[in-house]
């Protein structure tokens, strides 16, 4: 039976994880990684993403990681550049990053709405537009994974309104970018994963 390693083979592609210091985003990291993919972890939590990238290659595998704050146009700007500069070449962007606090609508206050909608859907504009320039002018297309949620498609407790608003948003986001960067070969999907423990 063949290893995940030896089905993907995505040797000489690069690869953003936002979030992807621990959690979904450290699995993600860690499958492109060992399918051959240089991965470049862009995270908020400096000492978790150093270690997340050093346990990557230490299995061997190309990883590197820059702090972002994946809501801050300029660090984006700066975790892609960081991306080419380091690997030559910039073929996939997973946005992952997210936060989910439960607070009932009642209870909260603009900033957490702003909060939450800057990390869960500005960030992923954000970082979008900016691989996707770098794709467009490699000429060769690319692919931008946006992890959404299950609960895009029906709530599931009481205190996730807005994080459900990002996640339904994100939603249509993929839909439209779908078409829009089509012509250019750069595929954009979504996968909307459930509760993971």
């Amino acid at each position: 039976m063949k290893t995940l390693s030896q089905s993907i083979d995505l040797k000489g592609k690069t690869a953003i994880v936002t979030g992807g210091a621990m959690g979904i985003g450290f699995g993600i990291a860690y499958r492109l990684a060992e399918a051959g993919a240089n991965v470049v972890i862009a995270d908020l939590n400096e000492e978790i993403g150093t270690t997340a990238a050093k346990q990557l290659r230490d299995s061997g595998w190309q990883a590197e990681f820059v702090k972002t704050d994946v809501a801050d146009e300029k660090q984006v700007k700066d975790a892609t550049d960081f991306a080419v500069k380091t690997y030559s070449t910039l073929d996939i962007l997973v946005n992952n990053a997210g936060i989910y606090p439960i607070i009932p609508v009642m209870q909260m206050k603009p900033n957490d709405f702003e909060k939450i909608l800057a990390v869960n859907l500005k960030s992923v504009f954000l970082f979008t537009k900016s691989v996707a320039e770098v794709m467009m002018k490699q000429g060769r297309g690319g692919k931008i994974i946006n992890i959404t949620s299950i609960d895009a498609l029906h709530p599931s407790s009481i205190g996730l309104a807005v994080y459900d608003a990002s996640k339904h948003g994100l939603w249509g986001f993929t839909k439209n970018t779908a078409l829009e960067l089509a012509p250019h070969n750069i595929q954009v999907n979504a996968i909307a994963p459930g509760g993971i423990t």
